[in-house]
């Protein structure tokens, strides 16, 4: 599994959870453009591109003075446009796009996806606790998929009771409870 990061820092990150983690013999950090992938990695291989992209667009918001925040936060070095092509090329016929997004960001997605000839598929929103808006969007595209998609029951993080939702304790399971404490 090729684990691409275009920051040199990221990638060494990456390399030394492999490492931890005794992955070597699965994972590989690969410092690189996602742009630039090509004679990298194979295409028209996978079968699950996942994606964190950056969150807000070039020029949205406040943007970081640190540059690798920058880069991290804001589209300075890739959009969904560059995404959606790239994950479309990586991708086998069927294979699966997965993103974490803003939900404000959500119809941009959607059409750079479609665009790519990537259909989406499921739509999951996450909020910090009932009663609240989303601030993160779950997002599943499928290479020469059909139209038509499925939007999911929210996930909440935090329960009624400030604690974990029953949801997140199954997701994460004993993590949660022995790494980061109930009501982190």
């Amino acid at each position: 599994i090729p684990a691409v990061e275009i920051q040199p820092l990221g990638a060494e990150q990456i390399e030394k959870a492999v490492e931890f983690n005794n992955l070597s013999d699965r994972l590989t950090a690969v410092n690189a453009d996602l742009k630039a992938l090509k004679g990298v990695v194979p295409f028209g291989y996978f079968d699950l591109v996942t994606m964190n992209p950056p969150y807000k667009a070039s020029g949205a918001g406040i943007e970081s003075r640190s540059g690798a925040d920058k880069i991290a936060r804001h589209e300075t070095m890739c959009t969904f446009t560059d995404i959606c092509t790239v994950s479309a090329n990586l991708l086998n016929f069927g294979g699966k796009l997965c993103m974490c997004i803003r939900p404000e960001r959500l119809c941009e997605l959607f059409c750079e996806m479609k665009a790519a000839g990537i259909e989406p598929k499921r739509l999951r929103l996450v909020s910090k606790c009932a009663g609240k808006a989303p601030w993160l969007a779950l997002v599943e595209g499928r290479r020469g998929g059909k139209s038509g998609m499925t939007v999911e029951p929210e996930l909440f993080v935090h329960g009624d009771d400030g604690g974990y939702s029953e949801e997140m304790k199954r997701i994460y399971g004993d993590y949660l409870l022995e790494n980061r404490g109930e009501n982190s």
